[in-house]
């Protein structure tokens, strides 16, 4: 069960620092900006997931983590996370933010993009950058939302996750794979640099599939240096 002290976090905002990608050679690791869409929902517990991997010792990096909530805010960042929430009200408050069209613009240009819930109707739905089809509140209204195992293919490890008013993956196109799985339903995809599930891992102090993001990252990150 999501603890009182992780419930009252929800609605916490997180505290912008100003830092780009630099690799800090007295501890050779590298630090990263990962930006959270802060226009509504989750958006501290993500917040609280990437900074605890800067412990990481199989991620030698240091997270920062940025609020965004205008398109100023997508300047030097190496990632960023689109939260769970309302998917329709999300969109009104890209449009009415001025992030919608440069969001997407970046995105398309290669920055990796972890999207939860909502995030991934988002990505799929509303901006089009992942080959899968989703239905949004599939599983039901409020009451019907659950907690359950999911399968992570890419290491095949199992871990805990909420389904929040949770949406559907009703299929998945040649471009895209299948990262993750409830019994026989698919709750997370990949294309390139682009992560979608329809869970919420953060809600259960789980860390798994932002590590796995952040991985991504590094990944590009170096390989730019």
């Amino acid at each position: 069960m999501l603890s009182k002290h992780r419930q009252s976090r929800i609605l916490l905002a997180v505290t912008p620092p100003v830092a780009s990608c630099e690799t800090i050679a007295s501890k050779n690791t590298t630090r990263l900006t990962i930006g959270i869409l802060a226009l509504q929902g989750a958006y501290d517990l993500h917040a609280d997931t990437l900074r605890d991997l800067s412990a990481d010792s199989d991620l030698a990096c240091e997270i920062d983590v940025r609020q965004v909530k205008k398109p100023g805010h997508l300047h030097d960042l190496d990632g960023i996370v689109i939260p769970g929430g309302e998917s329709t009200v999300l969109q009104k408050l890209l449009t009415t933010s001025g992030l919608d069209d440069p969001l997407r613009d970046a995105i398309e240009a290669g920055l990796p993009v972890l999207g939860t819930c909502a995030g991934l109707i988002i990505l799929s739905n509303h901006f089009g950058v992942i080959d899968c089809e989703v239905d949004r509140n599939s599983y039901g209204t409020q009451i019907n939302s659950f907690e359950a195992e999911v399968d992570f293919l890419p290491t095949s490890k199992r871990c805990r996750a909420f389904f929040i008013r949770a949406p559907r993956i009703i299929s998945v196109g040649k471009n895209a794979e299948v990262i993750a799985v409830h019994g026989e339903e698919i709750v997370g995809v990949a294309q390139g640099n682009i992560l979608g599930i329809t869970c919420h891992p953060e809600v259960a102090g789980v860390s798994i599939f932002h590590h796995f993001f952040v991985e991504k990252i590094l990944r590009r990150v170096q390989s730019n240096e």
